[in-house]
């Protein structure tokens, strides 16, 4: 597994290609951000992100997202949603 903090461009196309194939990835926590970021540069939904990205769901693509849209770059993005409270 390559160093997840320093992924080339093609080694995050590559993932994308496996993602193609595989359906469905399961990838360190380290490394979903980034991914989540280049799916959505690929025009995909959140729910499609969350279907594809094993280990993001609804909640936490949405979140991603949301960082995403503010610019915060994906090294630093968290994968932590704030629970609600009722």
């Amino acid at each position: 597994m390559p160093d997840t903090a320093n992924l080339t461009d093609s080694e995050v196309e590559d993932l994308l290609l496996q993602l193609g194939r595989a359906g469905r990835i399961t990838l360190p926590a380290e490394l979903r951000p980034r991914l989540v970021y280049e799916l959505l540069d690929e025009g995909m939904s959140v729910d499609e992100v969350a279907d594809i990205v094993k280990g993001v769901g609804p909640q936490t693509a949405e979140a991603l997202k949301d960082q995403y849209l503010d610019g915060v770059p994906a090294e630093l993005a968290s994968l932590y949603t704030q629970g609600t409270r009722r």
